[in-house]
This record gives structure tokens, C-alpha cells and sequence, in this order.
């Protein structure tokens, strides 16, 4: 299952101590939790693992907008 795999992928980023790969699947991960404690599931399918991703993507490019009409390029590139 993807939740699985982000879970492992999330222990192997913490263990090669890879921070940014680990900070963006621990967002995912989040997002995953709670998509579980609302739906009182306890694991989630891969339709809704996508879900949470894409909603992901489209939080991230809506703060690139934001950062960038807000004149702080720093903050996107860094959100890119």
C-alpha cells in the first residue's frame, strides 16, 4: 500500500538523516493521520493516500503564489 511505503521512505530519510526529504514526508504523513482520525479508519486506501497528496501539491503551489506576489522569492524557492 502507499501508506506503507511513505511510512518506510519517512524511516529511511530519518535514518540517512535526509531533512528535507523526511520534513516534506512527515507533512504527507500528517496529512495521512488525520485523513485517518476523521474518517476513524485505520488505514487509509491508495485513493485516499492520493487524496492527501494532491491536496498537499495544491497547498504548496498556492503558497509559491502567495510568497511570490508577497515579493519573497527566499520563501518560494524555498516551498518549490
Amino acid at each position: 500500500m502507499l501508506e506503507e511505503k511513505i511510512l518506510n521512505d519517512y524511516k529511511e530519510a530519518m535514518k540517512n538523516k535526509d531533512t528535507f526529504r523526511s520534513s516534506t514526508l512527515s507533512f504527507l504523513r500528517a496529512g495521512l493521520i488525520n485523513l485517518a482520525i476523521e474518517k476513524k479508519k485505520k488505514n487509509m486506501d491508495d485513493s485516499e493516500c492520493l487524496g492527501v497528496i494532491r491536496k498537499q501539491i495544491k497547498e504548496r503551489q498556492d503558497s509559491i503564489e502567495q510568497f511570490k506576489k508577497g515579493n519573497r522569492h527566499d520563501l518560494a524557492q524555498k516551498e518549490e
